[in-house]
C-alpha cells in the first residue's frame, strides 16, 4: 500500500521495524508518548507539568512501552525523549569564544541575543517557516572552503559523474546524474602508521602474536609495536623509525604520492556508506588509477533534504567526513600494494597476489579492516547516525549520532578476528557506545575551533568529551540488552566548554520526565515487562509472517514458523517439554509462541523434503563513471568503470516439515505421517495439558489462539473436503487468521479468571497478580 497515509513521525522516519498500523494509518514507534510529542522535527519540547499525561488504557500502555523498547534497541539504550536533550545544543563561536546555541529542534523566544543562547520552557511545536538565526551563525563561522589549500587527491578534478542506475527492479527511482558539477552536492563534500608502518606476514611474528588467523594473514605495525618486538627479541634496534621520525613535510609528500592516482565517484549501495575498489577499468588500456572511492548517494540525499535542522546537517556532514577518512585508509592500503616501492612493504606478490584478498591486522589485533581501525584511532569509535536507512528513495534524517568502540565481537560474522582468544571476543566483554551530543559535530565544523591555539585539536578524539556512555556485555558474539546511557562527569576544558552544560540538560530532562510519570510508569513497566507483549522479536516475527504469507513465500513462512515453534524444545521428551509449561505460580509464555508457531505451520503447505530457493547473484554489469567538467579539463578524458562484486548465489533453505508430540508421558515423540490438522490437534492437547496443570495463562492470548485455531480448523476441513487424500496438505490456508491481541495482562489461573487492583491513576482493569513471583530477568523475558 504505497499510498497508505502516515503520521508525521512515520513520514519523517520511515524505518523498517519501527512502523505499525492503526486502521489505515502508519504510525512510528519512535514517537514519544505519555507525554506525547507530535512534531518529529521540533521534538525538543518541555511538556507542561500541569497537564495529565497518564495513559488511559492498556492499549496506550502497550503502545508506549513497546515503542520505548524499540527505541532502546534502535538507539543503543536511549529513548527518543532523551535524544531531545542530547541534540539540544550546537557549539559555535561568538566574541566570547565557543558557546552553545540551540540546534533547531526547539524554536527560541525573546530578543535576538537571548534567542541564540536560551532554551525556553513549555514551547509548543512551532511552524517550520520560523527559521532561527543559527543558520546565519553557521554560515559565518563554519570552516572556510578553499580548495586551493586542499590535498590534490581531494580536489574537484578527481571526481567522476555517475548516472544513477540500479539493476534491482524493486528500486524505482527516476534517473539522476550525481555530479560534483552540482553546486549543492559539492558544497556538502566540501596518518602515519598507514603510510609508513611495516606490512609483513603474521607468520613471521608467531613468537610475538601467536598463530595467525589465516595462512596468509598480514600485519601492519605501529611504532609502539615495533619497539615491543625489538624488546621481546632482545634487539637494540627499532626497525622502521619513519613512523615517528618523518617530518610533517615528508609525511604530506608521501600521502600525496600514495593517493596521487585515486579518483572519486558516486554509487547507490544500500549496504555501506561508501566503497573503495582497486584499479578501476578504463577500457582496453592499463588503468592509471590505483583505486576509486564511491560515496553512497543515500547520505547525500539526506543532506539535500530541505527540511533538516541545523543540528541534523552537522551530524550528517561529520558522518560524511568520517566516511571519507575511512575510505582513504583503504585507498592508502591499495596504493601501498600496487604502486609503492617503500622498503616496509614485505608481502610477496606470488604468495598474496598483486592485491591481497585481505587487509593487514593493525598490531595483530581486532579485524583486518583498515577503515575501522583508523576510525577508532582518530575518533574513538565507529561513527554512525541512527535510525539507519531503509527507504532508499528518501532516507530519514538522524535522531542520534553514536561512536561504537572497535573492535567488537559483533563484527565477527563479517570479518575474521585476530584470534578467538582475544579479550574482545570473549563472553562478558563490553560493547561500549558513546551517544554523541550535537555540540561535537557542530564544533568540528567551526573555523574558530581549528584556529584556537589554546588546545590541541586532536586530543580526546578531537575534543569529544564523550559525556554519555552505554556499556553492555557480549554473549555469543552479540550485545545483550542495553541499559540506559550513563552520564560521566567530565569537567569543562578549553576545547570542551560544553561538557557540564550538556550533562545538566540530560539530567534535567530525565528528572522532568520521571516526575511526569512518577505515579504510574514503574508499575506499568513492571507488569508489561513480564508479559508476552514485551517480546519484541516474537511480535516482529508474527508481523513478518503475515507479510510473507500474503506473498505466499513458503520458505520465509516456514523459517519464521520454526523460529516460533522452537521457543519450546519439543524434540527431546515429555519431561523437557513440561519445563516450558505454565504452572500455578509461573505464567510463562513460551507455550504461546509455540502455539502461534503451530498455527503458522498449519497455515502453509507441508514440506516432505528440505526446500531451497536460490537468490541468484545480480547479473554481471558495469558501473560507469564520466569525468566531471574539472576532471575533463585536468586531462581525465576516459570513461571509468567498475564491476561490482555481487557475491555468489545465496541458497535459502527450509527443512522438511516435522511434528513432535510430547504432551503425553509415554508414547510420544516424532510423528512420521501428519497433516496441518495434526498441528491443530497438538494445540488442543497442549491447552488441555495446561488446564490439567492448573497453569496460569495470559487470558487474551489464550482466547486469540483458540479463536485462530477454530477458524483455521474450519478452513482446513473445507480444504480436506475439496482436495481428496493428502492433497489438501499441499495447499495454503485461505487466510492467516491469528490476530495479535490488544494488551491486557489479566491472568486466568486454574481456568478461573482472576481480578486485582488496577494500576495507579487508571480505570479498574484486571492486572497481573503474579508479578511478585516472576523474575523480570528470568527465562520468561525474551525481548
Amino acid at each position: 500500500m504505497a499510498n497508505t497515509p502516515s503520521s508525521p513521525w512515520a513520514t519523517r522516519f520511515p524505518s523498517d521495524g519501527t512502523i505499525f498500523r492503526i486502521g489505515d494509518t502508519k504510525h512510528s514507534l519512535l514517537a514519544p508518548r505519555c507525554p506525547r510529542i507530535d512534531d518529529p522535527k521540533y521534538y525538543d519540547q518541555e511538556p507542561d507539568e500541569e497537564k495529565d499525561h497518564h495513559p488511559r488504557s492498556y492499549k496506550e500502555i502497550d503502545s508506549l512501552l513497546w515503542g520505548e523498547r524499540v527505541q532502546r534497541r534502535t538507539f543503543w539504550g536511549a529513548r527518543t525523549f532523551q535524544l531531545a536533550a542530547i541534540n539540544r545544543r550546537l557549539m559555535f563561536s561568538t566574541n566570547t569564544g565557543l558557546v552553545t546555541v540551540a540546534s533547531g529542534h526547539r524554536h527560541s523566544l525573546g530578543d535576538r541575543v537571548k534567542a541564540l543562547l536560551h532554551i525556553p520552557p513549555k514551547k509548543p511545536a512551532a511552524s517550520p517557516k520560523e527559521e532561527p538565526d543559527q543558520f546565519q551563525i553557521y554560515r559565518r563561522e563554519r570552516i572556510r572552503v578553499d580548495p586551493k589549500n586542499w590535498f590534490p587527491f581531494l580536489r574537484k578534478d578527481r571526481w567522476f559523474d555517475w548516472i544513477q542506475f540500479s539493476p534491482d527492479d524493486a528500486v524505482s527511482e527516476p534517473d539522476r546524474t550525481w555530479s560534483v558539477d552540482d553546486a549543492k552536492i559539492w558544497d556538502y563534500l566540501s596518518l602515519r602508521t598507514m603510510m609508513y608502518g611495516r606490512i609483513d606476514y603474521w607468520s613471521n611474528f608467531e613468537d610475538i602474536f601467536g598463530e595467525p588467523p589465516t595462512e596468509d594473514a598480514a600485519v601492519i605495525l605501529s611504532h609502539a609495536m615495533e619497539v615491543l618486538i625489538s624488546e621481546t627479541r632482545g634487539s637494540n634496534t627499532v626497525e622502521f623509525e619513519q613512523t615517528v621520525t618523518a617530518t610533517v613535510e615528508e609525511s604530506e609528500a608521501r600521502l600525496n604520492k600514495l593517493l596521487s592516482t585515486i579518483i572519486w565517484g558516486f554509487e547507490d549501495n544500500s549496504n555501506v556508506h561508501a566503497m573503495t575498489r582497486p584499479e578501476p577499468g578504463v577500457g582496453e588500456s592499463e588503468t592509471p588509477y590505483s583505486s576509486i572511492i564511491t560515496i553512497n548517494i543515500e547520505k547525500l540525499k539526506v543532506l539535500l533534504n530541505p527540511d533538516l535542522t541545523l543540528g541534523e546537517i552537522c551530524q550528517m556532514q561529520i558522518e560524511l567526513t568520517v566516511t571519507i577518512v575511512h575510505e582513504l585508509m583503504h585507498a592508502i592500503n591499495y596504493a601501498r600494494c600496487t604502486d609503492d616501492e617503500y622498503v616496509g612493504n614485505l608481502l610477496d606478490e606470488d604468495r598474496s597476489g598483486r592485491i591481497p584478498k585481505d587487509e593487514p591486522y593493525l598490531d595483530a589485533d581486532g579485524f583486518a579492516e583498515a577503515g575501522f581501525f583508523m576510525e577508532q584511532v582518530f575518533f574513538g569509535g565507529l561513527c554512525t547516525t541512527l535510525p539507519t536507512s531503509y527507504d532508499r528513495s528518501q532516507p530519514p534524517p538522524p535522531l542520534l549520532q553514536v561512536l561504537r568502540e572497535w573492535p567488537s565481537a559483533n563484527q565477527a560474522s563479517s570479518f575474521v578476528p585476530a584470534g578467538e582468544d582475544k579479550p574482545f571476543m570473549k563472553d562478558g566483554a563490553l560493547t561500549t557506545i558513546f551517544h554523541v551530543p550535537t555540540t561535537w559535530p557542530s564544533k568540528l565544523l567551526t573555523d574558530s575551533f581549528w584556529n584556537d591555539p589554546a588546545f590541541a585539536k586532536s586530543d580526546d578524539f578531537f575534543q569529544n568529551g564523550r559525556v554519555f556512555v552505554m556499556q553492555a556485555p557480549i554473549q555469543n558474539r552479540h550485545t545483550t540488552q542495553c541499559g540506559a546511557p550513563r552520564v560521566r562527569r567530565i569537567p569543562n576544558k578549553p576545547g570542551q566548554p560544553e561538557n557540564e552544560q550538556v550533562a545538566d540538560d540530560y539530567r534535567f530532562q530525565m528528572g522532568h520526565w520521571r516526575k511526569l510519570r512518577a505515579v504510574w510508569y514503574k508499575k506499568a513497566l513492571d507488569t508489561w515487562d513480564v508479559s508476552p507483549w514485551s517480546c519484541i522479536k516474537e511480535r516482529r516475527c508474527i508481523d513478518s509472517f503475515a507479510k510473507a504469507f500474503a506473498k505466499k513465500d513458503a520458505i520465509e513462512c516456514a523459517n519464521m514458523a520454526d523460529f516460533m515453534v522452537y521457543q519450546i524444545d519439543w524434540t527431546r521428551d515429555h519431561d523437557r517439554y513440561m519445563e516450558y509449561m505454565p504452572t500455578k505460580d509461573d505464567p510463562s509464555f513460551e507455550w504461546i509462541w509455540h502455539a502461534v508457531g503451530l498455527l503458522m505451520l498449519a497455515s502453509i503447505p507441508i514440506r516432505k523434503r528440505k526446500t531451497a530457493k536460490a537468490k541468484p547473484k545480480m547479473l554481471d554489469y558495469n558501473i560507469e563513471f564520466s569525468p566531471s567538467q574539472e576532471a575533463a579539463a585536468a586531462g581525465h578524458d576516459n570513461m571509468v568503470y567498475i564491476r561490482p562484486d555481487c557475491g555468489p548465489s545465496i541458497e535459502v533453505i527450509a527443512d522438511a516439515s516435522e511434528l513432535f508430540v510430547q504432551t503425553r508421558p509415554t508414547g510420544g515423540g516424532k510423528v512420521e505421517n501428519f497433516t496441518q490438522l495434526s498441528y491443530l490437534e497438538l494445540i488442543d492437547d497442549m491447552i488441555e495439558l495446561i488446564t490439567r496443570l492448573r497453569g496460569a495463562v495470559f487470558e487474551k492470548f489464550l482466547d486469540a489462539i483458540k479463536d485462530a485455531k477454530a477458524a483455521l480448523l474450519q478452513d482446513r476441513e473445507k480444504l480436506a473436503a475439496s482436495y481428496p487424500g493428502n492433497a489438501h496438505a499441499t495447499r495454503w490456508a485461505s487466510n492467516w487468521v491469528f490476530k495479535f491481541p490488544e494488551y491486557d495482562p489479566s491472568i486466568r489461573a486454574h481456568d478461573v479468571p482472576t481480578v486485582s487492583k488496577a494500576l495507579g491513576g487508571m480505570e479498574k482493569i484486571p492486572s497481573n497478580p503474579y508479578l511478585s513471583t516472576v523474575s523480570r530477568t528470568g527465562r520468561y523475558s525474551s525481548a
